[in-house]
């Protein structure tokens, strides 16, 4: 042992007398603009190794223009400096071991447009570049294989979250659209991009902060922003079809089979897909969709957009969807009391079939240089059949049988729903003066023919025992209409200052129609009226939103605040009981909104808004629904709107050289009137929930985002944390009772690959949640889970590829029998063909067998632990025909 310890000790020493020995040279040099010959401050330095595209070193200028980099190494390297708005600057140098220090002097950037010899343009571009709304990522800066769908690439974005189902968050938002070089890509939907588009396609990933083309009529805010991602398209695969087809056969029947096309250039984008599969969306990324029973899905769809002229253009999409879903589930409900508890236990087998089709079409017309008229029109039409039959029971905390009984339900049901959106929009020839005005108009329709039976034996704290039942057909048809107009303009005061004002109108009105029948033993047939369980309703919601505003936008600092008069009028009548109901509200809805540059990297932000949000139709309607013999609620026509009132600060640094970023985000929220359930337990187990307003909620939240670079592995490290900790109100049985929930989540993730010939993806989650209970009942909870993925490739030699994904999960202060710990294997071994348009592999699913699903519900009054049957072990082998790999990364 003792040899050995020396020897490394030698080998330190050598390496440490070494690194000291080795010269190392401080390069300095100022950027000034070659017009004005003014310093260029926020410049991006880059030190290029001469052999290749590593970059080592970087560095901002100063608001001198000057900047410096110490302690590089002797050799041959090349400076790269780029700044918006003007050309890149190349120059090769040489650094000697013999100077310490190397200046390069003035060097002169020059505007877009202008070309000087000594400027040398380098098609290189930046791995992500800062404007204000705006981080426009670089996709060559994220290794990925040229086949795989967008979504490997998403996840290697900073900030950017893949869900199971392919949607996508930034920094905890949700993205409400993907758009392909400033164009729809299947309306709102995603998953759809994430899914369908391959990555080799992508050159600039850019997130947007934007208005939203839908307005909240109940906001303070009618500008306030949405995450939008556009994907600008390689111009390299403009015009060739790009995509791929695939089609597998598994063991125990299972099958898999996927078509994905898409032709894209400025002008036209036409794709096609489609697929078919009964293993929950498990694919050749080994990444199935989720594992919430057994679905058989099949889908197809087309979008089609088209510059007509120069002053018309369209976008059309039209999509369809088949999924069976089997879910066989048992669950533990721990219901909390302000002086006892009790559980309930169920077990539950339902069969879902939902069908739908879904068609767009938006128009924009240039009506001159400065007008511009946009409709949109979506249409939608689905089918549902659920049929539900469950098993249950409930203890006291005691341990004596409260209730046991059996329940089921057979629905169908058909929904219908149009909406329309005209847009004018307005740009006078004074800078800044805009007019905006928007007309909606939506309506939908969905009736349904649910049964619903269930026989219960109650036997209550003292022993006796009763038998309850009923047998119920439900005829039930609801209608909405919404109209909303809104107008806003901006008006110059002076440079850099305006004016904003806004209006907005919003209707909402629904029917609710519900006859009830009960069962005739003796004609075998639903023909006896049900009065107190039916109900025709009708309901209506007017909101008017006046606001004023005054924004001001500089070099550095952007601010708007201001003022809305919020007006809100809601109507509810019950027909065939004679009831109405009516609410007035007048509320002052402020906001501001401060952006500072503080430098072209680090940015602060300020906004503080509110919201004010009605109570639904079936909240406000006073007639009890028994489809849950044990949960049984009932509307509120006396609810009020309830107010949120929401403040957040936000830092951000974005080095925009070596991708390194930092965000950290407060936000707090204090709600008033929120509408909550008020809880009433009788002795025989059943619980009878009504919506009440409360005031008291409140909430902070703290998210922290971190990027680091890894430069000389071309790799990325992302640490996210999330802590939210917040006040919950709700009554029980009469009590005004308060509980204190918190939540914790730090995940890490590591992105690496080497040239074309393996690549890693490591990333942890771990996650608290704790709830105290103050004067419940109910002891304190607190529950951990772990999450661990690991999922790597290899190209081998002669075109063979090895692929796995290893999930680790682990839960733990769960009710008894729901902690879990387990590890699901997923492999892949393949064989690239045809020149590599091609791939024939072998998928394996669970290779040990261990996935059990779990999940966990937390209510205001109670907790519920769910295991439901999974998806489990099998093999699939599967056939992939690429197209359009001339073009691939």
């Amino acid at each position: 042992m003792k040899p050995l310890l020396t020897l490394i000790l030698l080998v330190l020493s050598t390496v440490c007398a070494k690194s000291q020995n080795e010269q190392k040279v401080l390069l300095t040099g100022r950027i000034l603009e070659a017009g004005s010959k003014m310093p260029m401050f926020g410049a991006a330095v880059s030190i290029l190794n001469a052999d290749s595209s590593n970059t080592p070193y970087q560095a901002i200028s100063d608001v001198a223009g000057r900047f410096s980099i110490p302690a590089i190494r002797p050799g041959s390297y090349q400076v790269y400096i780029r700044y918006l708005g003007y050309q890149p600057v190349m120059k090769r140098i040489s650094l000697s071991k013999d100077s310490l220090r190397t200046a390069l002097g003035d060097l002169y950037m020059v505007k877009n447009g202008v070309t000087l010899d000594e400027v040398k343009i380098i098609q290189t571009p930046p791995p992500v570049k800062v404007k204000k709304d705006t981080l426009d990522y670089s996709a060559a800066a994220f290794k990925t294989n040229s086949q795989d769908n967008l979504a490997q690439l998403m996840r290697k974005v900073p900030g950017v979250e893949v869900m199971p189902d392919g949607a996508l968050k930034v920094n905890g938002v949700l993205v409400k659209t993907v758009l392909i070089d400033g164009k729809g890509y299947f309306g709102n939907d995603t998953r759809m991009a994430s899914k369908y588009l391959l990555s080799g396609l992508v050159e600039r990933i850019q997130i947007i902060d934007r208005v939203p083309e839908e307005t909240d009529a109940r906001s303070s805010r009618v500008d306030k922003f949405e995450k939008v991602i556009n994907l600008v398209i390689k111009r390299s695969s403009y015009n060739a079809w790009n995509g791929s087809a695939s089609a597998g056969i598994g063991t125990e029947g299972h099958y898999n089979g996927g078509l994905s096309l898409n032709r894209l250039n400025a002008d036209q984008q036409i794709s096609i897909i489609g697929g078919a599969n009964d293993v929950n969306g498990f694919d050749r990324n080994l990444d199935p969709m989720g594992n919430n029973g057994r679905s058989k899905i099949w889908n197809a769809g087309v979008n089609y957009n088209q510059v007509i002229s120069p002053k018309l253009s369209v976008e059309t999409s039209f999509s369809v969807s088949d999924n069976t879903t089997n879910i066989q589930s048992e669950s533990t409900r721990r219901n909390t009391l302000p002086d006892s508890s009790f559980t309930t236990q169920q077990d539950q087998v339902s069969h879902l079939h939902a069908q739908s089709q879904f068609l767009t079409l938006n128009l924009t017309y240039q009506l001159d240089s400065l007008s511009t008229l946009i409709l949109r029109n979506q249409l939608g039409f689905g089918r549902n059949d659920n049929e539900q039959q469950s098993n249950y029971e409930s203890r006291s905390d005691r341990g004596y049988l409260m209730n046991s009984g059996s329940s089921g339900a057979n629905e169908h049901s058909n929904n219908f729903q149009y909406n329309s959106q005209l847009i004018y929009t307005r740009k006078f020839k004074r800078q800044g003066q805009t007019l905006n005005l928007q007309l909606e108009y939506g309506m939908g329709r969905l009736s349904g023919a649910p049964y619903n039976h269930s026989q219960t034996l109650y036997t209550g704290g003292d022993g006796q025992a009763r038998t309850d039942s009923f047998n119920l057909y439900n005829k039930q048809l609801n209608k909405t209409n919404d109209v909303q107009f809104i107008a806003t303009y901006a008006h110059p005061l002076a440079k850099g200052q305006y004016l904003d004002f806004s209006y907005l109108f919003s209707s909402h009105l629904d029917r609710n129609k519900k006859d009830v029948f009960d069962f005739d033993p003796l004609k075998q047939h639903f023909d006896i009226q049900n009065d107190s369980l039916s109900a025709d309703q009708r309901a209506g919601s007017y909101i008017q939103n006046m606001g004023l505003g005054y924004r001001k936008e500089g070099k550095r600092l952007d601010y708007s605040l201001g003022l809305n008069l919020f007006l809100n009028a809601q109507d509810s009548r019950l027909l065939n009981f004679n009831q109405s109901a009516t609410q007035r509200l007048t509320s002052l809805l402020p906001f501001l909104v401060i952006k500072y540059n503080i430098d072209p990297t680090h940015r602060l932000r300020l906004d503080y808004s509110s919201t004010v949000l009605p109570p639904s139709s079936s909240q406000l309607l006073p007639v009890p629904d028994y489809s849950n013999p044990l949960l049984i609620s009932k509307g509120n026509m006396d609810l009020r709107a309830s107010r949120t009132d929401q403040l957040s600060v936000a830092y951000r640094f974005i080095n925009p050289v070596s991708s390194r970023s930092f965000l950290v985000k407060l936000s707090a929220e204090f709600q008033r009137d929120k509408i909550t359930e008020n809880t009433t337990l009788d002795t025989l187990g059943r619980q009878f929930i009504t919506p009440v307003n409360i005031n008291g909620p409140i909430s902070g939240t703290i998210v922290i985002s971190n990027t680091f670079p890894i430069t000389r592995l071309h790799a990325f490290l992302n640490a996210n944390t999330l802590f939210k900790m917040s006040n919950e109100v709700s009554m029980n049985n009469g009590m005004l009772l308060n509980s204190q929930r918190l939540m914790g989540l730090q995940s890490v993730s590591f992105n690496y690959s080497h040239k074309q010939a393996w690549d890693v993806m490591a990333m942890t989650n771990l996650v608290y949640n704790g709830n105290r209970y103050g004067r419940f009942y109910q002891p304190d909870i607190n529950t951990l889970d772990l999450y661990f993925t690991l999922k790597g490739n290899i190209n081998l030699p002669s075109g063979f590829q090895l692929g796995t994904k290893i999930n680790y999960f682990q839960a733990t202060g769960r009710e008894p029998g729901y902690n879990t710990d387990q590890l699901i294997f997923n492999f892949m071994i393949g064989k690239q063909l045809f020149k590599k348009n091609a791939a024939l592999q072998l998928l394996v699913y669970d290779l040990f067998d261990q996935t059990n699903a779990q999940s966990r519900n937390v209510g205001e009054s109670y907790i519920e632990d769910i295991r439901t049957n999974p998806l489990t072990r099998f093999g699939m082998l599967s056939f992939t025909w690429f197209f359009g790999q001339k073009d691939a990364r």
